[in-house]
Parts: structure tokens; C-alpha cells; sequence
């Protein structure tokens, strides 16, 4: 589902769905559109590249497993 702000609100394209409906939306910036990281996210993120560079990350199937049994033991 995409949308777009108009006079305050989101016009959605395509369905529709009934009033009261719950959703979650990402804000999309346009190409033109910029922003700025402090130091410390860019260390941030200069660390991660070089965490994965050393091989210290997970799968994402690895990752499903481990929410899995996470939520099997919190009994969900």
C-alpha cells in the first residue's frame, strides 16, 4: 500500500480499507532529499561494516531461529 500526504492526511492508493483500520508507514525521502550522521553514528556504522568484514554477524535464518525459541519460551 502506498500513499501520499495531502493537506495533512494520506490519500492511499489502490485498496481500501474500512475506517479505523491500524497501519504502520515508512516515510519515504525523494531523491533529493539529504541527511546528515553525527560522529557517532557514523562510528557506528564504519564498526558494523567492520564487524561483518571479520565474519561476526548472523544469518537471518539463523536470526528466525533465535525469535522462534525466543517466543517458545516466553510461551507464545
Amino acid at each position: 500500500m502506498r500513499g501520499t500526504f495531502v493537506n495533512g492526511h494520506i490519500e492511499v492508493e489502490g485498496d481500501r480499507f474500512p475506517d479505523g483500520t491500524k497501519v504502520n508507514f515508512v516515510i519515504i525521502p525523494d531523491e533529493e532529499s539529504t541527511f546528515e550522521l553525527t560522529p557517532e553514528q557514523e562510528d557506528a556504522i564504519e564498526e558494523s561494516i567492520a564487524q561483518i568484514e571479520r565474519g561476526e554477524y548472523v544469518t537471518v535464518e539463523e536470526l528466525f531461529e533465535e525469535l522462534r525459541v525466543m517466543r517458545e519460551r516466553e510461551g507464545r
